[in-house]
């Protein structure tokens, strides 16, 4: 389906003309348009190439369709056979970074403490899946700084250095139990 009104109404238009030049007497009268020399049978063949390109537009939209649905429903299936075939050549090269590379995959993460981000909180009454104990989350909502003044004014501060103020920072938090 053409979704431009305007080439909607060109296509009905361009199949009336058609019938009309098919029925136009007599058959070898030779007409100009836009400068050219046409029998109507030309004529035909032309308005019948342009009719024919709203069409194309029209099988190849419905092609476009069944191609995404049948990519849609096969996504699930790459996936895992990708992820099977990563599996195989990190078994293959290991945790070589280099030859990896080669295979467009990012090296393995090194083992260690993941860092934690965001927060975790579950109500107090339920435990957390897979958890028998409470955790309890403390999330940083807002930081507070307070200077204080650190050097009275009568000092004796060393050549080249300063009197600095030092600042105090304290982090007001809200926990959560899990």
């Amino acid at each position: 389906m053409i979704h431009n009104p305007s080439q909607q109404k060109l296509e009905a238009k361009l199949r009336a003309l058609i019938q009309g030049f098919r029925t136009f007497h007599p058959a070898t009268l030779q007409l100009v348009i836009r400068g050219e020399r046409l029998i109507p049978a030309q004529v035909v063949q032309r308005l019948r190439g342009m009719v024919e390109s709203f069409e194309a537009v029209r099988d190849h939209e419905e092609q476009r369709k069944q191609a995404v649905e049948t990519c849609n429903q096969a996504t699930p299936e790459y996936r895992a056979f990708y992820e099977d075939a990563v599996n195989v050549v990190r078994a293959h090269c290991g945790s070589d970074a280099r030859k990896l590379a080669g295979f467009g995959i990012d090296s393995p993460r090194r083992p260690g403490p993941k860092p934690r981000t965001g927060s975790r909180t579950c109500p107090p009454e339920k435990a957390c899946a897979g958890s028998e104990e409470t955790v309890e989350v403390i999330e940083v909502t807002e930081v507070v700084t307070e200077e204080t003044e650190a050097c009275p004014k009568p000092t004796r501060v060393k050549p080249g250095r300063t009197c600095r103020k030092p600042t105090r920072t304290r982090a007001k938090a809200k926990g959560g139990r899990c």
